[in-house]
């Protein structure tokens, strides 16, 4: 979500708006500045990250509505562009989740290394399923580096 509020900042530039991005600054500061120190202090590295991503999360709503009353936009032109990735997104992370705990007796670290390969695998699968533009991509970029390997080989390189 943060990625994609971050971008909202040129609309709001565009729309002659660029006052809203010390607004929402601001706001952000705040929220961080009163209630980080207590998230850390009773809940830990855990609370500050529940924490960071529950504001991330209401600075991405509050992005989307300003940015929707420049560009006369909705609510579901965002949901419309975004259920898929957010489907996969979910549903590969629970599938990491999944593996890591199964994983998780034979070293944490290795386990969440290869639960966060299989994540990012599991995503990659799922967008090469449904988007033809990206198995047209990732087929166009194979046939570059196999064309580029024969040429090396061809050149005694």
């Amino acid at each position: 979500m943060r990625s994609i509020a971050v971008n909202m900042g040129s609309v709001f530039k565009a729309g002659g708006k660029p006052n809203w991005l010390t607004y929402i600054a601001t706001f952000r500061l705040a929220v961080m500045g009163l209630f980080l120190y207590p998230a850390a202090k009773y809940y830990g590295i855990v609370g500050v990250s529940v924490f960071s991503a529950a504001v991330s999360v209401i600075d991405f709503f509050i992005s989307a509505a300003l940015t929707n009353r420049i560009v006369r936009g909705r609510a579901s032109d965002f949901v419309r562009c975004l259920w898929v990735p957010m489907v996969f997104s979910v549903l590969s992370a629970l599938l990491a989740r999944y593996a890591y705990e199964y994983m998780a007796a034979g070293g944490g670290f290795i386990a969440l290394l290869m639960g966060g390969i299989l994540m990012i695998s599991i995503y990659a699968l799922l967008v090469l399923l449904v988007d033809s533009d990206a198995r047209s991509f990732v087929s166009n970029l194979v046939g570059e580096i196999e064309q580029a390997g024969r040429e090396r080989l061809g050149n005694g390189a």
